[in-house]
C-alpha cells in the first residue's frame, strides 16, 4: 500500500500521467533532491575547511566549473560523474557516502530518522 499523502506530495498523483510517467517524474525528482543534498554536503564541507571552490577544484584535480555545477545543480542542469565525486570525497577526507547522506536539516521536520544522524 503507498503512502498517499506522500504520493500525492511528490506530484504523483495526477491522473493524466500513465504509471511509466509517474515512475519517471518520481526518478527525476529523486535525483534532483540527490543533486541538492551533494551540493549542501560539498558547501558545508569545503567552507569548514575555509575553502574556496578554486581551492578544493585544485585539490580535487577538476575544472573549478565542476565545483560550482555541483554545488549549484539549478545552475548547472548536469548530474556529477561518479569518479568526479570520488575526487571529491578524497579532496575532502571523507567517504564518498557522505557526500550523500541528507545531513538533518535537509530532512523532513516529522523524520524520526534525522535525530538519530544529528546524535
Amino acid at each position: 500500500m503507498y503512502n498517499v499523502s506522500l504520493y500525492t506530495r511528490a506530484g504523483l498523483a495526477d491522473g493524466v500521467l500513465t504509471y511509466e510517467e509517474k515512475f519517471k517524474k518520481g526518478v527525476a525528482r529523486s535525483e534532483w533532491a540527490l543533486m541538492e543534498v551533494l551540493a549542501a554536503n560539498l558547501r558545508r564541507l569545503r567552507e569548514g575547511r575555509k575553502w574556496n571552490q578554486s581551492d578544493l577544484s585544485v585539490r580535487a584535480c577538476v575544472d573549478p566549473s565542476q565545483v560550482s555545477r555541483a554545488e549549484n545543480p539549478e545552475k548547472g542542469g548536469r548530474s556529477v560523474q561518479l569518479d568526479t565525486l570520488v575526487k571529491f570525497a578524497h579532496a575532502l577526507n571523507v567517504a564518498v557516502w557522505v557526500l550523500l547522506l541528507p545531513p538533518p536539516a535537509l530532512k523532513h521536520p516529522h523524520d524520526e530518522s534525522a535525530t538519530t544522524i544529528a546524535k
